[in-house]
């Protein structure tokens, strides 16, 4: 990797219009634009010093004469530098004067060592930079100049209001880190997006790398405790790819020390609930961080490991020559990685824990594919209706009284019926209002009857001003079916219905063209009015799921209930297709199956102990023979350095 010689600089001042402060940034202008080392913008032209005083050479001088100052601004025109000196001297509000800079060597790197390539980064970043300080482009004005000065080019850039607004001169330490990311950005660009490319390239593998050790595992403890050779054999075989001097998978030392870590997780997490990090006890979490810092840190996750690193360091250097904030850098990025497989730790947990699996019964399978081919009973619902539905549920819940809720159905052109949902109150004022306001409460009266009239509404049903301070904060509306459905939570029963489905044929061996045909055909035979899309992007959902959910060793099924349901709604008849796998099936083969795989086990670790050792000794033997060499090598010197000494007597 291409190493930074020191931090990108950028420093700021501000002068305040008092005392002679108008004086020395007139005079400030003079210094920046005419001090030796300025780059005036041209090179001389040595054939204009030649050329004998002829007309021809007075009227190229007259169109081309060199400038006498090294000022630019945001146009392509000369700067007026008397003009500018004069405006400063008589400006009235703040002045701001910031120097950036490079060390030579990386500015030669990043090819900035010309007046043009310094003129380009200051003319699209400043406008940007001065924005952080609450600066519009419209009233910001400046100058500047580069110094071509060796060892460390920089430019010096003077800038200030139009229009005074800024009453505070001082720049907090956080807008100036943003100012100098503004210029980083740009000069820094070729490396950024080097690194950047580097850093995600490692990430996604080390990621990739880590469910892969997980869903091993998992599934070599499920062939420990089914006695499933062919498993174990896979487990162990499968992947063992030498990778830049390791392997891709975990030895059996390892893969023990995971199981244990993971069986452990398993024990302490709740046995009900969603898998999902974020609601998890702080214990949980706790253990989850542990096993991910200890994947994160395995010999498998290099040299990938050292390459995201070493590129957050990278991505870091332009801003900072302090090796703390620099190590702050790289800590951030191995916190992102380690969370990044701490889902999947979870996830291996939790299969840990499953004790009945299934497989899919070929027979019954084939016989359910043939019913779905030729159902044809329709599944069918009003869409407006339910939203309706919906609508007047989510308003009558919210304490808005039932003529309001009227007049906002009648505007969203949905269904108000007075058998919707029971007999309706003549009035709900008496309700308790909630404590706070639903947005989807919220978006449906703005959406119907705007926002002051909305508001009357929700004072008039009981809301404080943080209810309609929520009602205001809605700035998208939309008034289709879809988007009013989605506020008020409506959950088309055509997604789940393709779901099952889709789920169900993909288990039963179609692959995703020939459930999405089988779909769509039913759907056309039947006229079930499902969305051809819904088709498409729920089945392959559904697709996604069933390959993942395998990728951990187990099939994705439809409980009874579901199956059951499902068959009603097309009308099909058939067996459920998943039968069991329970550990039983292993204890009937006895206790010789039992000790066997005890056998097996260990045979396998005191295996993979012969092949470590055998490896110590190949890489003993490899340093004995460098040693030697080196050996030999000195003894020959000092032959030589003898020799030569005798020959000098």
């Amino acid at each position: 990797m291409r190493p930074f010689k020191a931090p990108f600089y950028f420093n700021i001042k501000f002068y305040k219009a008092e005392g002679d402060n108008g004086k020395k940034n007139s005079a400030h202008i003079r210094y920046i634009a005419t001090r030796p080392g300025v780059d005036l913008g041209y090179e001389l032209d040595k054939d204009m010093e030649l050329v004998p005083d002829t007309p021809e050479h007075h009227i190229k001088y007259a169109h081309e004469r060199p400038r006498s100052h090294g000022l630019f601004s945001s146009g392509d025109g000369e700067v007026d530098m008397h003009a500018i000196q004069k405006e400063l001297a008589e400006h009235k509000g703040m002045v701001w004067r910031s120097i950036i800079s490079l060390h030579g060597d990386d500015a030669a790197r990043l090819e900035m060592e010309s007046r043009e390539s310094w003129e380009e980064v200051i003319k699209q970043q400043l406008p940007r930079a001065a924005e952080e300080m609450g600066i519009q482009e419209t009233n910001l004005r400046w100058v500047a100049a580069f110094h071509a000065e060796v060892g460390h080019p920089h430019a010096h850039i003077v800038f200030w209001e139009k229009n005074p607004k800024r009453r505070l001169g001082k720049v907090t330490p956080h807008v100036k880190d943003e100012m100098r990311k503004k210029f980083v950005q740009k000069i820094y660009a070729a490396d950024r997006d080097q690194y950047n490319r580097l850093k995600t390239v490692t990430r996604d593998l080390m990621k990739e790398r880590g469910i892969s050790t997980l869903r091993e595992a998992v599934k070599f403890a499920r062939g420990i405790r089914t006695g499933n050779i062919e498993v174990l054999e896979h487990s162990l075989d499968a992947g063992r790819i030498v990778e830049h001097g390791v392997t891709a998978k975990m030895d059996m030392e390892q893969t023990n020390e995971l199981i244990s870590r993971l069986e452990a997780l398993s024990g302490i997490m709740p046995k009900k609930g969603r898998i999902m990090l974020k609601f998890m006890p702080e214990n949980v979490k706790h253990e989850v961080k542990k096993i991910s810092e200890w994947i994160y840190e395995q010999s498998q996750m290099n040299p990938m490991r050292s390459d995201y690193e070493k590129s957050a360091e990278m991505l870091a250097r332009p801003y900072s020559n302090q090796e703390s904030q620099i190590q702050e850098a790289v800590d951030r990025a191995k916190e992102d990685m380690i969370n990044r497989i701490s889902q999947s730790v979870l996830r291996a947990a939790a299969e840990l824990g499953r004790e009945n699996l299934f497989s899919i019964h070929p027979e019954k399978a084939k016989a359910v594919i043939e019913a779905v081919k030729i159902a044809q009973k329709p599944v069918l619902f009003d869409k407006r209706a339910e939203v309706s539905k919906g609508v007047y549920l989510n308003l009558d819940k919210a304490g808005i009284d039932h003529s309001i809720i009227k007049v906002v159905m009648d505007k969203l052109e949905l269904n108000f019926l007075e058998n919707m949902v029971g007999p309706i109150k003549s009035s709900n004022n008496d309700l308790e209002t909630p404590e706070k306001l639903d947005k989807g409460t919220a978006y449906l009266l703005k959406a119907a009857l705007g926002e002051e009239r909305a508001e009357l509404v929700l004072r008039a049903s009981g809301y404080y001003t943080e209810a309609v301070e929520v009602m205001k904060g809605i700035k998208q509306l939309a008034y289709d079916l879809d988007s009013i459905g989605k506020n008020v939570k409506f959950h088309n029963p055509h997604i789940k219905l393709v779901n099952q489905l889709s789920t169900l044929l993909y288990t039963c061996g179609m692959n995703p063209y020939e459930v999405k045909t089988v779909i769509h055909d039913y759907n056309e035979r039947s006229s079930s009015l499902i969305d051809p899309e819904v088709i498409d992007k729920e089945s392959a959902k559904s697709f996604k799921n069933v390959i993942e959910t395998r990728d951990w060793g187990r099939e994705v099924l439809l409980s009874k209930k579901d199956f059951s349901e499902l068959s009603q709604k097309i009308g099909i008849n058939t067996e459920y297709p998943w039968r069991s796998e329970k550990q039983r099936d292993f204890a009937v083969r006895g206790h010789k199956q039992s000790i066997a795989n005890s056998l097996f086990k260990n045979a396998l670790h005191h295996m993979d102990s012969f092949v470590k050792r055998a490896a110590l000794d190949r890489e003993r033997a490899k340093l004995q023979a460098l040693h030697k060499i080196r050996l030999d090598a000195e003894k020959e010197q000092e032959d030589r350095e003898r020799n030569n000494g005798r020959s000098r007597r």
